[in-house]
């Protein structure tokens, strides 16, 4: 950015010798507003994007606002905010889970209705695989939900041939369903006498030492380093860890507990997904 406005300037000046030298004093004048405007500009945008970086970055608002989706049963928002924004999220997913499905629109009339029944179908279906297996493991959730979307697409539908969008339009539209159907049945129950505070609290803040860190590292199974090496996260060159432990409460009750491990990426604080998984 300095060197940007170093060039800028010579640029500038030399230019405005120029008009000067040619007496030209309405086309300096122009060429200042239109110079003012545009410095104003870089200048918000250039804030903006270091406050952004602040936020994004900073490993305690990170962590908590993976948590909070967690406690809100957001699943495929919280991975927004793991190691996979490396990648985005929907790039990865496909690339990784649906290479064997073609691409293009989900628009014919046989893949919208195919879409609408499905996903009532796929969030019925998440019900009972949270309750047996639990959604820590993305990477499992992943292979099982497209793998069986697909063999009822292709089983109960008139849609000749599964594509990718169709899958995704399914997967989220049915974690969007599951998820408020979940967080009704859990303001049902948990409000009293009218009142449901709910909150995400931080109840640990630990970073671990450079002993333990290369012990997380040595510990990670084959499965979870190719996870983070797919999302460029290398990890001999992890640099720290830290657990945040979030207490899930409703009126002040305790309902349920968010475990984040944040790993240092080069500048970065991520959420690691594949942390206690694999």
């Amino acid at each position: 950015m300095k060197r940007f406005f170093t060039d800028l300037y010579i640029t500038l000046r030399d230019f405005f010798t120029n008009l000067k030298d040619k007496n030209n004093k309405k086309i300096l004048i122009i060429v200042c507003a239109v110079i003012a405007v545009i410095l104003a500009a870089v200048i918000s945008i250039t804030a903006i994007v270091k406050e952004r970086s602040k936020i994004i970055y900073k490993p305690e608002e990170a962590s908590y606002q993976y948590a909070l989706e967690i406690a809100e049963y957001n699943y495929y928002s919280a991975l927004s905010k793991t190691v996979l924004e490396n990648k985005g999220v929907d790039k990865y997913v496909e690339k990784r889970y649906l290479k064997e499905y073609d691409g293009g629109s989900a628009d014919s009339d046989e893949d919208i209705s195919a879409i609408a029944d499905m996903t009532d179908v796929m969030a019925s279906e998440l019900e009972v695989y949270v309750a047996v297996n639990g959604m820590q493991d993305f990477d499992g959730f992943f292979s099982w939900f497209f793998a069986d979307t697909a063999k009822k697409v292709e089983t109960y539908s008139d849609v000749k041939e599964v594509k990718r969008d169709t899958l995704m339009q399914i997967l989220q539209g049915s974690l969007n369903q599951y998820a408020e159907s979940v967080n009704q049945r859990q303001k049902e129950e948990f409000t009293q006498d009218g009142r449901y505070e709910f909150e995400v609290v931080l109840v640990e803040d630990r970073e671990f030492t450079a002993e333990e860190t290369a012990l997380y590292i040595e510990n990670k199974s084959e499965k979870a380093q190719e996870i983070l090496e797919s999302c460029s996260v290398k990890p001999a060159k992890i640099k720290g860890v830290r657990k945040f432990v979030y207490s899930v409460t409703v009126n002040g009750a305790q309902i349920n507990t968010v475990n984040v491990y944040m790993i240092k990426s080069g500048s970065k604080w991520l959420v690691d997904n594949t942390a206690l998984v694999y």
